[in-house]
């Protein structure tokens, strides 16, 4: 079962709409070991679409339906997005970054025009693969 004091940190540090500052290196420790909160990485837009391709390969359908059938019979989040995650994964095509030739400017930021990536663009950048987590433990209200 999933540590409860992790989530609630998950959910004070990481909800869009809750967000209060920044966790402590001890919190990010404890919410690390329980395997909540995942590390950073730093990747280019094409590393993570070769990422992504090369992990979607690896899990087995079977395996992520009853992934998805647990969560649905448990309450346990976790894995509520796993199925529609794989099937997008392995539809998305292999490719390269194509911009979008969006100006950075208000609402509007660069991206790539086949999967919508904003992050690493030009150069490798440092991802919070938590911000996106999240919403596995919290879906959107």
């Amino acid at each position: 079962m999933t540590d409860k004091k992790a989530l609630t940190l998950l959910k004070k540090y990481y909800l869009p709409y809750t967000a209060e500052g920044t966790l402590s290196e001890s919190d990010r420790a404890d919410a690390f070991k329980s395997g909540i909160l995942v590390p950073d990485s730093a990747m280019t837009h094409d590393e993570i679409i070769t990422a992504i391709k090369s992990l979607s390969e690896d899990i087995s359908l079977e395996s992520t339906a009853k992934a998805f059938l647990y969560s649905l019979s448990s309450g346990d989040m976790r894995y509520h997005t796993a199925l529609s995650s794989l099937v997008w994964a392995r539809s998305l095509p292999k490719h390269e970054f194509i911009s979008n030739n969006a100006e950075k400017a208000g609402w509007r930021t660069p991206s790539c025009s086949v999967c919508g990536c904003t992050h690493g663009l030009v150069t490798t950048e440092r991802i919070d693969w938590n911000n996106y987590g999240v919403f596995r433990y919290f879906p959107p209200k």
